[in-house]
């Protein structure tokens, strides 16, 4: 079954199934996490476990269209919104599910604080599953994300 690329209207964070707020602190300075974070040419090694590759699509008004390859879903669309100087959304758009992942990168002393606040619209029958599934959305949040761009952009600095 191939995946078929339509565009998709932007998501609305009220009536989300699931939120989840995580976060970590890195050793790395904010411009080298957001640097690390905005380069989808590198996901694949920044994301190893869920990303085969990624190439932009369409960049537009502080905004990027990304195609993503992920391991298990296939290729989907992520849009990446610059919010602001340390801010980026994310919406992705997966077969069983949409989400907005909003990134804030906080400096403090000695690194930053990444802040992940996610918000899943579960699709069809999948909606039921929603009561149970805040506990998963974080501790991938933390396995995928998180502790991925911890151990990448604390590598790159001893380097």
């Amino acid at each position: 079954m191939k995946n078929t690329l339509k565009p998709h209207k932007p998501l609305k964070r009220i009536g989300s199934n699931v939120q989840a707020k995580m976060s970590l602190i890195i050793n790395a300075p904010q411009e080298k996490l957001i640097s690390i974070y905005r380069d989808y040419n590198n996901w694949h090694k920044l994301f190893p476990a869920t990303i085969k590759g990624a190439h932009l699509i369409k960049e537009e008004n502080k905004m990027q269209t990304v195609e993503v390859e992920h391991k298990q879903a296939g290729k989907v669309i992520n849009i990446l919104k610059f919010l602001s100087a340390n801010e980026i959304e994310l919406e992705e758009f997966k077969p069983l599910y949409n989400a907005i992942f909003l990134n804030r990168f906080e400096a403090i002393t000695g690194g930053t604080v990444y802040i992940i606040e996610a918000y899943i619209f579960l699709k069809g029958i999948y909606k039921l599953a929603t009561p149970f599934i805040k506990g998963l959305v974080c501790r991938r949040i933390n396995n995928y994300v998180l502790k991925p761009m911890k151990k990448f952009a604390e590598n790159e600095a001893l380097t």
